[in-house]
């Protein structure tokens, strides 16, 4: 296969449209879309490489998966291994416990499926705690080369004049299963490979067309121009409530293919768009692509949890990305290069290849399964349980107060305990107050008072303001108007400490990414 530098460039677009995205870019909200750029551009070569040796009476699965092994997993397992080691020290039993469950399903490429499962919407906060989430695309790619090389070495023994009417049929199938299940099944969708399949299938079909495709120099500039602006389109316009895949992945995977097709034929014009893409640093940057993709997502979780925040601020971020290149080159250099010569000047045989292959997936699972089996091995640090549960968990008097407030419509004390002192403090709020009363009990018993609270959990402490599609014992107006009046009627009471989610109240939605419906507020 005549190698073609502006795929290496057209790679770097993607890998780089993804880490930047990752990374809180805001002009790159869309950047999850590289992922469907990779997906046109693997079904392009891995068909190309396919169809030449179907052509040529050499076509062996062996071979192809032989292929598949020394590209994928040495970088892979070094990825493995980079979480487990830093995750010892940096990450707290349950997200260690997560990784080692994550880590297995990945080894096996079906971490697509594992994540559908557990963790779900690819865009929520749970999922950017998560070190191998990344790993779902590899997931996807492998299923579909379970599958594609034997339908296409069927289709080129018994139905070769067919092969290219049928893989496009199948493709039109996997789209509109996308389309439809973009609001019937969107997590589904995002990960699953039945809806994914088309993406791969496009490129799969440049490849079958190749040698009948001649373009006029105007046509070539054309589709490498609008192929850059469609995914130019989605990477600046797209972002975590655009509903994806479906009829929006077409500017992406469409885009990506004109790229690609502006280059096929024997005599490929030197287009604006490809000498672009030849550039030696889109080069450079495209063949690092695949372990950048794997190394920057571990690299910006462990930020996240050094930060505290879902959110990089600008310094931290630029530093996880140099980090991220630098593991990236040595990767590509010490790991994926040794591995990846085959023939006479291969480094390491196939036997070997297979037995590393196999060996690793032993190792790696048992590793994983002993974390799994010590729950994450909390005897890492003997007092961390403690903070965890405290941290993580709801207090004994927030659940107390609120069982109150269920039950008999009244409000619990909290404090010094003293016989006959009523309370001077009175504490109103949402959950976000609830979650506060096991602090605040402490200071009161310091301070020798006591307080009442009222914590309805889903309700903003404002009077004359309620809550559509509100829970708990009764409305939010309702709730509020209750409590005026009780301070109304307790002079006693001198402080009252109001607490509550406040950007939510104010502003109607929560963070980016988080599960759950925007607020609507009305008045009672």
């Amino acid at each position: 296969m005549q190698y073609r530098p502006d795929i290496d460039g057209l790679r770097a677009i993607a890998v780089g449209t993804v880490v930047l995205g990752h990374a809180g870019v805001s002009c790159f909200s869309g950047g999850f879309v590289g992922v469907d750029i990779f997906f046109v551009i693997s079904g392009y070569l891995i068909c190309t490489i396919l169809a030449a040796d179907l052509e040529k009476g050499r076509f062996s699965l062996v071979d192809f998966y032989e292929r598949r092994a020394r590209r994928i997993l040495p970088a892979l397992f070094a990825v493995f291994a980079l979480c487990f080691g830093l995750g010892w020290f940096f990450f707290p039993p349950p997200q260690f416990e997560s990784l080692a469950s994550s880590a297995i399903a990945a080894t096996f490429f079906v971490s697509n499926l594992w994540f559908i499962a557990t963790t779900g919407d690819y865009f929520s906060s749970d999922a950017e705690f998560e070190p191998l989430l990344h790993t779902w695309s590899l997931a996807v790619e492998e299923q579909f080369y379970l599958v594609f090389p034997i339908l296409l070495w069927a289709l080129y023994r018994w139905a070769r004049k067919g092969t290219v009417p049928l893989i496009a049929l199948g493709c039109v199938t996997s789209f509109l299963l996308s389309v439809w299940a973009t609001t019937e099944h969107p997590v589904a969708n995002f990960y699953s490979p039945v809806t994914r399949a088309w993406e791969l299938g496009i490129g799969a079909l440049l490849a079958l067309v190749a040698n009948r495709v001649q373009l006029s120099r105007g046509v070539a500039e054309t589709l490498g121009i609008a192929g850059l602006a469609a995914i130019g389109y989605a990477v600046y316009f797209y972002s975590a409530t655009t509903p994806f895949p479906g009829l929006t992945a077409l500017a992406p995977v469409l885009g990506s293919a004109a790229i690609i097709l502006a280059g096929l034929g024997r005599e490929a014009h030197p287009t604006l768009t490809r000498r672009l893409l030849s550039l030696s640093p889109m080069v450079g940057l495209g063949l690092i692509s695949y372990s950048l993709y794997l190394f920057h997502w571990p690299v910006l979780v462990l930020a996240r949890g050094y930060a505290g925040s879902l959110h990089l601020d600008a310094g931290l971020a630029v530093g996880a990305i140099a980090v991220s290149v630098a593991l990236a080159w040595l990767s590509w250099r010490f790991v994926e290069q040794p591995f990846r010569k085959r023939g006479p000047q291969a480094q390491v045989s196939r036997g070997q290849v297979f037995a590393g292959s196999l060996g690793g997936a032993v190792v790696l699972s048992g590793v994983a399964a002993l974390v799994i089996f010590s729950n994450g091995f909390w005897q890492r640090s003997p007092t961390l349980e403690r903070e965890y549960q405290l941290a993580t968990t709801r207090s004994p008097v927030e659940d107390r107060c609120w069982e109150q407030l269920q039950q008999d419509n009244s409000y619990c004390t909290i404090g010094a305990a003293r016989d006959g002192q009523v309370p001077s403090v009175f504490i109103w709020g949402d959950s976000h107050a609830g979650a506060l009363l096991a602090g605040f009990e402490g200071w009161l018993d310091d301070k020798g008072l006591v307080a009442a609270a009222s914590v309805e959990r889903g309700c903003a402490p404002f009077v004359g303001v309620d809550r559509i599609r509100s829970f708990g014992r009764q409305n939010c107006g309702e709730a509020n108007a209750a409590v005026l009046q009780y301070l109304l009627d307790r002079p006693e009471i001198e402080t009252v400490v109001i607490v509550a989610r406040w950007p939510m109240w104010l502003t109607g939605t929560g963070l980016d990414g988080e599960a759950g419906e925007p607020l609507v507020l009305k008045a009672p």
